[in-house]
């Protein structure tokens, strides 16, 4: 990972020690080959912002592999798969494609996760490092997906 990248400081080993055996959390890896292009880990049942009360898939962390970033993109539409597949996993729990996260603070971040994906960008959140915390209601979800299916030319 590229040492100037926001990311290269998260502790993943740790992260992935506290996810072993946890029934509410899931670990996706997007892999073609021997070589990893994605990480993400999911946890499962956080409150919704949108719909206090309600619940969702919570993005822990999600990580797309340097080589797979602007402008080089070896295997592009990492972050999308990935993204695509905790909303699907929210349906099947029962929350209808919320999902909600905490973006890293740089441009692209957040350009990807607000004009990309077309999430729902709230406040900072001064309990988790400042950042802006997004999440997808469930229409916007669905709009996600259907995009995806389009652009994937999945009937």
């Amino acid at each position: 990972m590229a040492a100037d990248a926001q990311d290269a400081l998260w502790d993943w080993d740790v992260e992935l020690l506290e996810a072993i055996g946890r029934q509410d959390m899931q670990l996706v890896a997007l892999v073609e080959g021997s070589r990893l292009h994605a990480l993400m880990l999911l946890r499962y049942g956080a409150e919704s912002r949108l719909n206090p009360g309600g619940r969702l898939v919570y993005v822990e962390l999600l990580a797309v592999a340097p080589w797979n970033r602007p402008p080089q993109r070896e295997l592009g539409g990492c972050g999308s798969v990935l993204v695509e597949h905790a909303v699907r996993e929210s349906i099947i729990s029962g929350w209808d494609g919320r999902l909600g996260l905490h973006s890293l603070d740089s441009g692209d971040t957040l350009d990807f996760y607000e004009r990309t994906l077309a999430m729902t960008k709230m406040n900072r959140d001064p309990e988790v490092d400042d950042l802006f915390y997004f999440e997808y209601d469930p229409d916007a979800a669905q709009h996600f997906l259907d995009q995806q299916t389009e652009r994937q030319g999945r009937p």
